[in-house]
């Protein structure tokens, strides 16, 4: 990991994912449903800023639940607390849950619905642990949010299981599968990492900059990773095989970054703009090209440079046929991709990948700790004047 994405943990991973801290705690309260109230949308309706609505184990049906305040809506156990959303019928559109307000978080539901499952506007937002199933489940914008380890494996062909637009957050360790396209971004400095997206058609769409995509897994489908549009991404420990287009497209930027990544058994290994596109001054090394039906592809426009090293490294190329003379596992030729493109360094054996981390990694964890502590200053004290208001 980078120094770059460091910096980008530090600053992001625990704005989303703090904890009330104890004098948060002494003052706020938990409502149960259905012991204090039996509407979930009572217990809501009656919660303060800052409270915690804990749902038991149980099914709930027709619910169209809005959020309008900062709490905590908490299931028992995902597999066992079951939200349905009410059958209205394509095409149709309403969410089982709703929000417009900071600081929300929504955690342990099974949520199925034949329409939207979460959807909301809204600061330092915490989607975690959900299974959701059918149609678009998670629509969010906003600011320093946290969409961590949902299950969406069971949602619409058509529709896209994350659609995310704004910056400073986190979409990690969700397990995405059987649907049109997985995580579509619009925004900056976000941190995409650790996503599990096999049987997905598209995996990862990116428009915005300075994003971090990191040790995700595709497998099967059209699509791998897409800079739709962006400068000064980085592409870093990715595993993308098997997929019928690119394992990874930029189709329009530049100084992107793109590395230690594993691309095999794909049609294109690695394709970057377009005729009409601006795509360049990206860099590529380190990377396995394996075995893909074209290792790499630039589309015709002699104007625009990209990079195939660092000066230093450059790429592992299952079809290099060159020599190494001197023994020290870079070819004594380059790998030719056309004739504008070349690999200067390239490795005559395949790069030893480490596998994908289990989350969250010890990275994450201590830079967490860290931000916890300054970021839970700032929300004890709007806890504090909520309760005087």
């Amino acid at each position: 990991m980078n120094f770059k994405s460091v910096i980008i943990l530090i600053l992001i991973f625990l704005l989303v994912t703090f904890p009330k801290i104890e004098e948060v705690k002494a003052q706020a309260k938990t409502i149960v449903v259905p012991d204090d109230f039996v509407s979930i949308q009572d217990a809501i309706d009656n919660a303060l800023e800052g409270d915690t609505v804990f749902v038991k184990s149980g099914i709930y049906d027709n619910l169209t639940l809005e959020v309008n305040k900062s709490l905590s809506l908490i299931g028992e156990d995902p597999k066992t607390t079951i939200l349905l959303g009410p059958n209205l019928g394509f095409p149709n559109i309403n969410t089982v849950i709703s929000f417009n307000s900071n600081d929300v978080k929504i955690s342990g539901f099974t949520i199925t619905a034949e329409n939207m499952g979460i959807g909301g506007t809204g600061n330092r937002t915490q989607i975690v642990g959900n299974i959701i199933t059918l149609n678009r489940p998670i629509v969010v914008s906003g600011y320093y949010n946290n969409i961590t380890g949902n299950d969406m494996t069971n949602y619409f062909y058509m529709q896209d299981a994350v659609k995310f637009n704004g910056s400073f957050s986190i979409i990690a360790r969700n397990t995405i599968g059987n649907g049109m396209l997985g995580i579509d971004i619009s925004g900056s400095f976000n941190t995409i990492s650790e996503n599990n997206l096999t049987e997905t058609q598209n995996k990862i769409f990116i428009t915005g900059d300075s994003n971090t995509i990191s040790w995700n897994n595709g497998k099967n489908g059209n699509d791998g990773i897409k800079i739709e549009s962006g400068s000064h991404n980085d592409v870093i420990s990715n595993n993308m095989t098997n997929i019928n287009f690119s394992g990874i497209e930029i189709y329009n930027g530049h100084n992107n970054t793109v590395y230690d990544n594993n691309l095999a058994n794909n049609g294109f290994g690695i394709h970057v703009g377009g005729r009409e596109y601006w795509a360049e001054n990206n860099t590529f090394y380190n990377n396995n090209f394996v075995n893909n039906t074209q290792q790499a592809l630039v589309d015709e426009n002699t104007s625009y440079v990209n990079y195939w090293d660092n000066r230093e490294k450059g790429n592992y190329w299952s079809n290099y046929n060159g020599t190494d003379n001197n023994g020290d596992g870079i070819g004594d030729e380059p790998y030719i991709i056309d004739e504008n493109n070349q690999d200067n360094y390239p490795f005559i054996n395949p790069i030893d990948m480490e596998t994908i981390p289990e989350f969250p990694s010890w990275t994450l964890l201590a830079t967490g700790f860290f931000v916890i502590f300054l970021v839970s200053i700032a929300f004890r004290q709007r806890i504090k004047q909520g309760r005087k208001k």
